[in-house]
């Protein structure tokens, strides 16, 4: 088959359907977008390369559990919640690394 016929043939196939990203995905492109940064200045802020944030915000790569706890630190209450939820923690976790006590 010539590279002309190849081309045709391609040409005529149907579009592929919209590839949907997984939720963090998009919470990590809000959360940066909130801050009015760039995927450099949150890479800098991690301690990670520009190209990971890319990675992370095209579903490419999930970020890791240590990630997502820096995430939920910077993004507040009461986002901090899902990007905590990601990395296995629970608020009952999280009140007993800081030392609340149950009943308060």
């Amino acid at each position: 088959m010539s590279a002309t016929a190849t081309l045709q043939q391609s040409a005529a196939l149907p579009p592929s359907p919209p590839v949907s990203r997984p939720q963090w995905t998009v919470m990590i492109e809000r959360m940066r977008e909130s801050q009015g940064w760039s995927q450099a200045a949150l890479a800098r802020r991690l301690q990670v390369s520009p190209m990971a944030v890319s990675r992370w915000e095209r579903g490419i790569n999930e970020p890791s559990s240590s990630i997502y706890v820096e995430l939920g630190k910077i993004t507040g209450a009461p986002e901090c919640w899902y990007f905590w939820g990601l990395a296995g923690l629970t608020r009952s976790d999280i009140d007993k690394a800081l030392g609340v006590a149950a009943n308060a």
